[in-house]
């Protein structure tokens, strides 16, 4: 189930807040300017999912190493390659429809188009710049690596996998920005702590994205 999520954020001078209007296709300053601000493109791409871009996917047509949950057969718990799209219906007994979340933990999904994905995750190959790190941080501080991505490509066929929580995303440089086609999408996944409020996605010391993200305690 994805959750939707309400943003505001602070821009400007002191004293000048932006405020999110859901009956409004942007935001608009405190009362008095009325001018309007658009939104944080990059803040509004997160979401708490657990689900698969262009699930169901078949673990019959996997290449690499991928291992599956044994308690809920359609989970992932971690993967390292390819998914190719299925052919007619696939048989509920080999479906994998979303990634393992453990209980205490709640899935993040950033999803992203290939502009979004070089302007919050661009940077030149071997640069100090490609060593930053990716990081939600919630309201008492606790920071959150993402645990992996998942790329579509192949004119929105194939899911280039890489996940593994017991193994998270260093550096920006290990999500493959530069590789992207047009026509690619990027999701990247964190697990955080149930019941947090998530403020800001970071990378590295660039400016904050600043996040009004409650997640569910259950």
């Amino acid at each position: 189930m994805v959750f939707a999520m309400s943003l505001i954020a602070t821009v400007g001078g002191a004293g000048r807040v932006v405020i999110a209007d859901p009956n409004r296709g942007a935001t608009f300053d405190s009362p008095g300017s009325g001018a309007p601000v658009a939104a944080d493109p990059i803040a509004d791409s997160l979401s708490i999912t657990q689900q698969l871009p262009l699930a169901p996917r078949s673990k019959n047509l996997t290449t690499g190493t991928f291992e599956w949950d044994d308690d809920d057969s359609t989970a992932m718990v971690s993967g390292k390659g390819e998914m190719r799209p299925p052919e007619g219906v696939i048989p509920p007994s080999v479906q994998v429809t979303h990634v393992k979340s453990p209980k205490q933990f709640a899935s993040i999904r950033l999803s992203l188009d290939r502009a979004k994905a070089r302007t919050l995750l661009g940077a030149p190959a071997g640069s100090a710049s490609s060593h930053d790190a990716l990081i939600l941080e919630d309201s008492v501080g606790n920071q959150y690596k993402p645990i992996g991505w998942i790329r579509i490509k192949d004119n929105n066929s194939t899911l280039d996998v890489s996940i593994d929580p017991q193994s998270p995303v260093e550096s920006i440089g290990d999500i493959p920005v530069a590789k992207m086609e047009k026509t690619d999408q990027m999701f990247v996944y964190f697990h955080v702590n149930r019941g947090v409020h998530l403020t800001k996605l970071k990378v590295g010391s660039r400016p904050a994205h600043d996040l009004d993200l409650k997640v569910p305690k259950q």
